[in-house]
């Protein structure tokens, strides 16, 4: 949509950034389908003509059996060009600008009682969660025991906010539990949690491969039930 609004003279170049753990032209040729020979193609269009398989333990299986690779983080840059003369930088919105609702406002910085902690937005305070999970508290080494808990902060990761946000990537946390294993082991808790971002991996690649199918009666295979109703319950 975003190309097709522009002008023809203005080059629109598109990466796959860091939304999975795995980037998609790094996936096995099993998976890759007709994209290898289809290089003109979109990245949507790539991910759209994925063999994916219908269960997560195929996809896993095949993934991990090729010893996939997970990409470096690109480092921050140091500087930044100058916007061009004469561009209109706008105004950035308020937050009720940005919902439509006056009474947003209100809601910036207040806490619930009633949550395990208090989750900021931003990248600073994601990498703090991280940081404090894995190098600082060490909880990530007793994660796959701990993390189906339903009470208090410490016995699941809490990254999800921060991953669906885009505050920080799912590379950036294999690059930190890599970092951990090296510095203080590896066992079944520090691999299950890559696990869980493999997982992640699935369901976005679904998401694009089956797109609104996802969210229709029938599932993405069409499937028609007939479902009982009682109206005593």
């Amino acid at each position: 949509a975003v190309r097709k609004a522009l002008p023809s003279h203005v080059n629109v170049h598109s990466t796959w950034g860091a939304c999975t753990l795995h980037h998609l032209d790094d996936l096995p040729l099993s998976l890759r389908g007709s994209s290898v020979e289809r290089p003109d193609m979109s990245l949507v269009e790539q991910a759209r003509s994925l063999n994916f398989p219908q269960v997560f333990s195929s996809f896993r299986r095949q993934v991990e059996k090729d010893g996939l690779p997970v990409r470096r983080c690109v480092p921050a840059p140091t500087s930044l060009n100058k916007l061009p003369t004469g561009l209109d930088r706008g105004e950035i919105p308020s937050v009720s600008e940005l919902i439509g609702s006056p009474e947003a406002e209100k809601l910036v910085g207040t806490h619930d009682s009633r949550a395990v902690m208090r989750f900021v937005g931003g990248e600073t305070a994601g990498r703090e969660r991280v940081t404090y999970y894995t190098h600082e508290s060490q909880l990530i080494s007793t994660y796959k025991g701990t993390r189906n808990g339903m009470l208090g902060e410490a016995y699941s990761s809490k990254f999800s906010p921060w991953l669906a946000h885009g505050c920080i990537s799912s590379r950036w946390i294999w690059s930190e539990i890599n970092q951990y294993e090296r510095s203080h082991g590896s066992n079944e808790s520090t691999y299950w949690l890559v696990f869980e971002l493999l997982w992640r991996d699935y369901f976005r690649f679904a998401a694009i491969k089956k797109g609104s199918y996802l969210f229709r009666r029938g599932g993405e295979v069409g499937s028609k039930q007939k479902w009982s109703m009682n109206r005593d319950l």
